[in-house]
C-alpha cells in the first residue's frame, strides 16, 4: 500500500509507472566474494534483487 502524504491512496497505475522507470534505469552487477558497495541515499534510489545463500552485512551510516 502506498499513499500520498495526506493518506490518500496513490493509484496503482502511478505506482506501476514508477516501478517501470526504476527498472529502466537500474544498474545491476554480479556480486563476487569480498565486494563492497557504497550508496549515497541522498543521490540515488536503491533496492536489491532476490538473493539466496549466506551473506554478511556491515553497515555504516553517515552524513557529510
Amino acid at each position: 500500500d502506498v499513499c500520498f502524504g495526506d493518506g490518500e491512496t496513490i493509484p496503482d497505475e502511478w505506482v506501476a509507472e514508477v516501478l517501470r522507470a526504476h527498472i529502466a534505469v537500474a544498474a545491476s552487477f554480479p556480486w563476487q566474494p569480498g565486494d563492497v558497495v557504497m550508496v549515497d541515499n541522498f543521490a540515488v534510489s536503491h533496492a536489491r534483487r532476490p538473493y539466496a545463500g549466506p551473506r554478511l552485512h556491515h553497515v555504516i551510516l553517515g552524513r557529510g
